[in-house]
């Protein structure tokens, strides 16, 4: 038997659940998709995933044939470490999600993922709570979706 928290039903707007139908995992996923190239909905992913947790940093990370780098916004590159490369890794491989105090590695999709989240929070700020993670998972699911779309832009 498996457990669902209410939460993931309530950020995925399951029908019945919200009365406007649409819950703000939702409307994050749905704007994401409305992007017309791929740095414009890097951009998107960084922001809604920062509002969606109170998450101070917000950094997509690609992940394809054991190299990790960061995703293109726009903006100047950034070159990630080693440790860091390897928590990518380890989240992408075995699709699961790994937490080090106030930092989040989130797969986005089942191993082997494409892509992995990195979330940060300061060290004065509370460490994500199960219901932030609840919907940092059903953000992630949204974004399995449509992130085959995003990659052809």
């Amino acid at each position: 038997m498996t457990f669902r928290p209410a939460i993931v039903d309530i950020m995925m707007a399951r029908p019945g659940v919200l009365r406007s139908g649409v819950g703000p995992v939702s409307m994050a996923i749905q704007f994401i998709a409305a992007q017309r190239d791929f740095p414009s909905a890097i951009r998107a992913i960084h922001t809604e995933a920062r509002d969606l947790t109170q998450s101070d940093n917000v950094l997509c990370v690609l992940f394809a044939g054991g190299i990790a780098a960061a995703a293109p916004d726009g903006g100047p590159p950034r070159k990630l470490d080693r440790e860091v490369r390897a928590l990518v890794e380890h989240a992408a491989t075995t699709g699961r999600r790994t937490l080090l105090g106030r930092i989040a590695f989130e797969p986005i999709g089942p191993a082997p993922a494409r892509a992995v989240l990195i979330l940060h929070r300061g060290p004065a700020a509370a460490p994500y709570s199960p219901g932030e993670l609840a919907t940092l998972s059903a953000f992630a699911v949204g974004l399995q979706g449509v992130f085959p779309r995003l990659l052809a832009l």
